[in-house]
């Protein structure tokens, strides 16, 4: 394992790209973009009233500008996640969204063949509390990677990561990558917020005729019914390491009582 600059990676014609899909955030932006002349069509023809018409074009542009500048970058060449050319495998694990960082950062690992012992599909579901006391639920798939010597170098470099992506304030967070078990690492696929393309099978085949896919056994992951407070701070880190971080404030206050504050301070510490 090694990690590298960007600037670094050099793609070759037999690599496979797997990169995150920006359907997710075409079909808001356009629905915002179209709202603004039927919200003023309504006004003319339909007797709106002024005051909805405001609001209403106030939120649309929220809408349009927040999910078109996300869906331009999707479309950067910085838009990949794993490359893979039948003898190293690259992972970028600084998002594409997290932009405003120093370029001379590393932000890709690569393995050789020789790193990794198996690869295989996984299935969670992670549930965490809603407003009204319920718990929602979400699918997620991730692919992941065991190696055969630790990730501590990786894990070092996400934990720096989340680091910067704290001091910054910053109000997206999106860490698809992250490391589990001291040698996994795992890398979201798909989920209510990212998909990846092409899809896990294909990456699966892919790597699957170079070494060794393990049979993957979906699991149901409960971030508050958990028995031990080690397994429920693991859960709730895995939810602020991907970026969901209202998520695991939320866990945190229903599995330990706090109030917000004290369950945000709780989740930075372990992000920490």
């Amino acid at each position: 394992m090694r990690l590298l600059r960007l600037n670094q990676v050099r793609f070759t014609a037999d690599d496979r790209v797997y990169r995150q899909s920006p359907g997710w955030l075409i079909g808001p932006c356009a629905l915002s973009g179209l709202a603004l002349p039927g919200l003023a069509l309504w006004r003319t023809f339909g007797h709106l009233p002024l005051i909805f018409v405001i609001f209403g074009m106030a939120g649309a542009l929220l809408i349009f500008a927040i999910t078109g500048a996300a869906a331009k970058k999707a479309l950067r060449p910085t838009n990949w996640l794993v490359a893979w050319n039948g003898k190293r495998l690259l992972i970028k694990f600084r998002s594409y969204l997290n932009t405003n960082f120093d370029p001379d950062d590393p932000q890709v690992v690569e393995l050789s063949l020789s790193d990794i012992e198996w690869i295989r599909e996984s299935k969670t579901v992670l549930e965490t509390p809603d407003s009204d006391g319920g718990v929602e639920r979400e699918r997620v798939v991730f692919l992941e990677i065991c190696l055969k010597s630790d990730a501590a170098a990786l894990r070092d470099r996400l934990a720096y990561e989340q680091n910067l992506t704290l001091k910054r304030g910053a109000t997206w967070r999106d860490y698809p990558v992250s490391v589990v078990d001291d040698r996994v690492i795992r890398i979201e696929w798909k989920s209510a917020r990212n998909r990846i393309r092409p899809g896990i099978e294909s990456v699966l085949g892919a790597l699957g005729q170079s070494t060794r896919i393990e049979s993957g056994e979906g699991q149901a992951r409960g971030v508050i019914s958990a028995a031990g407070r080690a397994r429920l701070d693991s859960e709730i880190l895995q939810l602020a390491q991907s970026g969901r971080t209202m998520q695991a404030i939320k866990a945190a206050r229903k599995a330990y009582g706090y109030d917000l504050n004290e369950a945000r301070r709780f989740v930075n510490q372990l992000l920490q």
